[in-house]
C-alpha cells in the first residue's frame, strides 16, 4: 500500500512539474512574441505616450518681429518674406513615424523623414532619424519652439527652416500671423 501511495505521489509531482514547465515555456513564448512584435514597430517610442506628438502635428514658422516687446503674442509673428513673398519656408508635420517638412505654399512639396525613435519631455522634444536629429525645445508658453538639427546638413529646395515654430491653431494669437493685404 506504501509502494501505490509513493507511485501515486511520485507520478502526481511529475505531472505538477510538467504542467508548470509547460506555463512557464507558454509565457516564455508569449513574451519573445511580444517582444518581436513590439521591436517590429516603427518608430521605437522609447518613453512617450500615445497623445505626446499632438502639439507637434502642424508646426509653423515663426521669425522675431519685436525684440524689445515682453509680449510673446507682439515679439514673434508670421515671417512676411517667406510665407507670403518668396513661399520658400518649411512648416513642420510630426506623427509617430515621420517627420515631414512641407513648403508654407504648395502642401505637395514635402521633404519626409522617418522617425528612428524620439523623446518629450515637454521642454524638449528630441526626434532622430537616419542622418539628423531634430530638436524642438519650448521656449515659453505660447507655445513656441526653437529648432535646432543636427547631424547631416539638409539640402532642401523651396523649403527654407526657420528657427521658430508654433503651432498653427495659435498662430491667430500673433499680432502678425497672415500676410495682411498682400494675399489679395
Amino acid at each position: 500500500m506504501k509502494k501505490y501511495l509513493f507511485i501515486c505521489v511520485f507520478l502526481l509531482s511529475i505531472i505538477f512539474v510538467s504542467c508548470n514547465k509547460n506555463q512557464s515555456e507558454s509565457k516564455t513564448a508569449s513574451t519573445k512574441a511580444d517582444s518581436i512584435e513590439n521591436n517590429n514597430v516603427t518608430p521605437k517610442d522609447n518613453s512617450s505616450s500615445q497623445n505626446d506628438l499632438a502639439d507637434f502635428s502642424e508646426l509653423v514658422p515663426l521669425t522675431i518681429v519685436d525684440s524689445t516687446s515682453q509680449d510673446v503674442y507682439e515679439k514673434y509673428g508670421i515671417e512676411f518674406s517667406g510665407n507670403c513673398y518668396a513661399c520658400d519656408l518649411a512648416k513642420i508635420e510630426i506623427n509617430k513615424k515621420h517627420i515631414d517638412l512641407v513648403n508654407v505654399c504648395n502642401e505637395e512639396d514635402v521633404q519626409r523623414f522617418e522617425i528612428l525613435s524620439y523623446s518629450n519631455d515637454n521642454k524638449i522634444l528630441k526626434i532622430k532619424t537616419k542622418e539628423q536629429e531634430f530638436l524642438l525645445t519650448k521656449m515659453d508658453e505660447a507655445p513656441i519652439y526653437k529648432l535646432t538639427i543636427n547631424g547631416k546638413e539638409l539640402t532642401l529646395e523651396n523649403k527654407r527652416i526657420a528657427m521658430y515654430f508654433t503651432q498653427s491653431k495659435t498662430l491667430n494669437k500673433f499680432k502678425e500671423h497672415d500676410c495682411g493685404d498682400f494675399e489679395e
